[in-house]
């Protein structure tokens, strides 16, 4: 079978009278008719593969992506509940045109970064038995991040998948993208899975700062990324994640580096 993706630009123009621009996107990608009509020979087994229990943040996601709390126009919702459908009984490529019909058509929809959600989560999925799948996903969970909070309640989420694309290859982007989410979901804690979403950060967050950070200025950036009382326990967590690789000099200086809030624990870390 010939190539079947290729990309399409979408450009959102201005409504009259709307009142809040819409972002203008990069890019979506759509298979072609004949990728369209091999559903069950292309995509239903990576389908079937699927761990049938899901995580606590692959739950959350699940039920954000419902978007049952959002109040859109029922033609918005009809097309985003068709894209849903076809999704959730795989037939994905049908999922991915009504997704991309959304954007094209309804470019003002707060269902819009939902819509990218969904291409990034579909190619991350892809990205299983296809790695070349990671950047599209990248570039769609991007591209949510183009609409803020809280209009946006996917935004912490998409921060967070972000991070998680770049963690291997580029830890400092990650750091930003987990902090990002840290802050969102610390800022609009009522938002859709907004304390899974910090769990699951504060992990990504540690591992990339062993990688890229400071030790000693790691007081100061757990503090503005999670809040102080956070903090404090991301900062021992911290400093025993440089242990644990193998960086004793590391974890003291994290310590030393808090001060008066790190006392207890320099003198469980510091030689």
């Amino acid at each position: 079978m010939r190539a079947g993706w290729f990309i399409v630009s979408v450009v959102c123009s201005a409504c009259g009278g709307a009142t809040r621009p819409a972002p203008k996107p990069t890019a979506v990608v759509v298979p072609t008719a004949e990728e369209a009509d091999e559903p069950a020979r292309v995509e239903r087994p990576l389908a079937a593969a699927r761990a049938p229990a899901a995580t606590p943040l692959e739950a959350c996601a699940g039920e954000l992506r419902q978007a049952r709390e959002l109040s859109v126009a029922p033609e918005e919702r009809a097309l985003y509940d068709r894209a849903l459908a076809h999704e959730e009984s795989s037939e994905l490529a049908e999922a991915r045109k009504s997704y991309y019909l959304l954007i094209r058509d309804h470019p003002r929809s707060r269902l819009i970064p939902l819509a990218y959600l969904a291409f990034g989560e579909l190619f991350a999925k892809d990205s299983v038995a296809d790695p070349s799948k990671w950047d599209l996903a990248r570039v769609a969970y991007a591209e949510v991040l183009k609409y803020p909070p809280p209009d946006n309640v996917s935004f912490a989420y998409a921060a967070l998948r972000v991070a998680d694309t770049r963690r291997v290859h580029d830890p400092g982007e990650a750091l930003a993208q987990y902090k990002n989410a840290l802050e969102v979901a610390a800022r609009y804690p009522t938002l859709p899975c907004s304390e899974v979403v910090r769990q699951s950060a504060e992990g990504g967050l540690i591992d990339s700062y062993v990688s890229v950070g400071h030790p000693g200025r790691a007081w100061g950036f757990l503090r503005a990324a999670a809040g102080d009382a956070r903090a404090r326990t991301l900062l021992r967590a911290l400093a025993l994640r440089y242990q644990q690789a193998g960086k004793p000099a590391d974890a003291c200086a994290v310590a030393r580096g808090a001060g008066g809030e790190g006392a207890e624990l320099a003198r469980a870390v510091c030689p």
